[in-house]
């Protein structure tokens, strides 16, 4: 069925029908707390997003863990490729 509308989609002038009506982009954040040095970022396209729903009761709070992160510590530090020092940081 969704490749059908697809080809329809892409007879009508479409490029990437799917990615236009199912897709984003998820921007991933690199934040080193104590470095003088702004946060990076990274953006990457997706059609579908893995999300942990076990153990969830809403689709919101599932989204919510998903953009929680993880916080890098102890021997996990990330280190700063401008000022090359290490820092525990929050990927996001």
């Amino acid at each position: 069925l969704v490749d059908r509308l697809e080809i329809a989609m892409r007879s009508m002038g479409y490029e990437n029908p799917t990615r236009a009506c199912f897709g984003g982009q998820v921007i991933h954040q690199n934040i080193k707390k104590g470095c003088p040095h702004a946060p990076t970022e990274r953006a990457d396209d997706f059609i579908a997003l893995e999300l942990q729903i076990k153990g969830k009761n809403t689709l919101e709070n599932s989204l919510r863990d998903f953009c929680a992160g993880e916080v890098l510590d102890g021997e996990n530090k990330v280190q700063c490729d401008d000022c090359a020092q290490k820092y525990p940081a929050l990927l996001r």
